[in-house]
C-alpha cells in the first residue's frame, strides 16, 4: 500500500489567506509568522529564525491576529503541532524560514465562531478541491459545520 495523501484526511477546506494575517506562540512570544493557509481545524504559516530554533512543545497555544484597521484577535488557540520544518527556498537572506502547521484542539464555541469571521474576512480561494466538507467558497460568519 503506497503513502497516504494528507489531504485525503482533512475534514475542512483550507483558505489560501488575501491579507495579512500573522500567528505567535504563547506564552513566550518568541515565534511569530504569516498565516498561509487555514481551516476549521489547523493552520499552516512560515516564520524566520533571527537567533536560535526551539523545538516546540507538541501541545501549544497561539495569537492569529491581523494589523489591518479591523484589529482582529483570535487568542490562546490551543494546538498540536503536526510539523516544523526548515523551508530551503527561504526569500529572507541571511535567515533561516520554517514552515510549521497546526490543528486546532478544544476551541471554544466563540473561538469557533472568530475563526469562521476570519476565514469568511481575511480568506480567498480553497486550496483543495474535493473536501469532504462540501462547502467550496468561504465561510460566511453564520456558516455552522461539524
Amino acid at each position: 500500500m503506497g503513502p497516504r495523501n494528507p489531504d485525503d484526511r482533512r475534514k475542512f477546506v483550507r483558505y489560501a489567506m488575501k491579507t495579512d494575517v500573522y500567528l505567535v506562540f504563547r506564552p513566550a512570544f518568541d515565534r511569530l509568522g504569516t498565516l498561509k493557509d487555514v481551516s476549521l481545524s489547523g493552520a499552516a504559516f512560515e516564520y524566520a529564525i533571527f537567533d536560535h530554533h526551539r523545538e516546540l512543545d507538541e501541545i501549544e497555544e497561539i495569537d492569529i491576529f491581523t494589523s489591518q484597521p479591523d484589529h482582529f484577535m483570535l487568542r490562546q488557540v490551543p494546538c498540536r503541532v503536526v510539523y516544523d520544518m526548515k523551508v530551503e527556498r527561504s526569500s529572507l537572506s541571511g535567515l533561516e524560514s520554517w514552515r510549521c502547521g497546526v490543528k486546532f484542539e478544544g476551541l471554544t464555541p466563540p473561538q469557533r465562531q472568530q475563526l469562521k469571521q476570519l476565514i469568511a474576512k481575511h480568506a480567498s480561494h480553497p486550496l483543495q478541491s474535493k473536501p469532504t466538507d462540501t462547502h467550496q467558497g468561504p465561510l460566511s460568519a453564520n456558516h455552522q459545520s461539524a
